[in-house]
């Protein structure tokens, strides 16, 4: 892989990919404010994979990513509260609105 390990981008919208990057799909429907909090966490994984320790398949397959949890199921509600208190949101929410259909996140640098 060419470029920064574990670069994140969140697409709303259908777009072709490289052979090279993993296209993660929600195995459940979440909110907008969710897929960006993944996205969030993964680039804070991104040190973890510099230099030498390229990130393969079985290690993004690996790799936890720690979220609020209540009941026992992702606690969606905080996430939007932790999300939306961003001083940008208001310009995020603007530029993608709340998308309908599948939530895609294209994860960059995976080999």
């Amino acid at each position: 892989m060419n470029g920064a390990p574990l670069t994140t981008q969140y697409h709303p919208y259908a777009f072709a990919a490289e052979d090279d990057l993993a296209v993660c799909y929600p195995r459940e429907s979440y909110r907008t404010t969710t897929i960006l909090f993944v996205q969030a966490m993964l680039k804070n994984e991104r040190w973890r994979y510099s230099y030498y320790r390229k990130c393969y398949m079985h290690k993004l397959r690996r790799l936890v990513i720690y979220a609020p949890v209540k009941d026992g199921q992702i606690d969606e509600d905080q996430i939007e509260r932790i999300v939306s208190s961003s001083p940008f949101w208001s310009f995020q929410i603007k530029r993608w609105g709340h998308p309908s259909g599948r939530n895609v996140l294209a994860v960059l640098g995976v080999a």
